[in-house]
């Protein structure tokens, strides 16, 4: 009886191993860009995915979780700790041209079937990934007009201003910060004022609506 329980304990183990290996992997076949790293989810032979996360969201894992059934999802994670850099290089242009160079050097190593991203990363994914010509876009964003549009319905009270953050932010201080005509620096979630400032006015849908492949919007509640 001892010997079949731990036969049986033993057979699970060896089923969830293998599960595991079919499931998840780790980025040591795929080459680093500059200060980006990567981490994969899902099975390779699936569809591959560039997933863009916005690393304040409790979301996130469950997000993985549901692209990982249908895509090989490759997570990519910015490991600059760089503040002054983000502070005063972060926007539109940067994000852009990074984006693109990330996603040519993992579509060159892996073919990329499409871009997802979360949270405040859509900002910048609404205005390059178009131009890669991918086939999918999946968005997880935190709103789903424009940022300042976004704003100004939080200081009227028709909605929050970041549920998904699950914290209280001064919708006043941030519409004023990327408004101001002066330069102005500071940091929100790790997300500069300037970066937001270059973005704020970009109302996705009407942005996106040349995009002749598969979008999907997905509005973080």
């Amino acid at each position: 009886m001892i010997y079949v329980k731990k036969y049986v304990l033993q057979s699970v183990l060896f089923v969830l191993f293998l599960s595991c290996i079919s499931s998840c992997s780790t980025s040591k076949d795929l080459t680093a860009y500059s200060s980006f790293e990567f981490e994969t989810r899902g099975k390779s032979k699936n569809p591959a995915l560039l997933f863009f996360s916005d690393e304040n969201l409790e979301s996130n894992d469950s997000i993985i979780r549901y692209l990982s059934k249908k895509y090989y999802v490759i997570k990519v994670i910015d490991t600059n700790e760089d503040t002054l850099n983000k502070l005063n290089g972060d926007n539109s242009l940067t994000r852009g041209l990074q984006g693109i160079e990330v996603y040519n050097h993992i579509n060159n190593q892996i073919t990329l079937k499409g871009i997802a991203a979360s949270g405040l990363e859509c900002l910048h994914i609404y205005t390059w990934a178009m131009n890669t010509r991918t086939a999918e876009i999946i968005l997880f964003p935190l709103f789903k007009e424009s940022l300042n549009d976004h704003l100004r319905l939080a200081l009227g009270g028709s909605t929050k201003i970041f549920p998904a953050y699950k914290k209280d932010f001064d919708a006043l201080e941030i519409y004023e910060n990327i408004n101001s005509p002066y330069p102005v620096s500071g940091m929100i979630q790790g997300y500069s004022f300037r970066y937001l400032e270059s973005l704020k006015d970009i109302t996705p849908q009407i942005y996106m609506k040349s995009f002749e492949g598969k979008l999907e919007f997905n509005l973080l509640p």
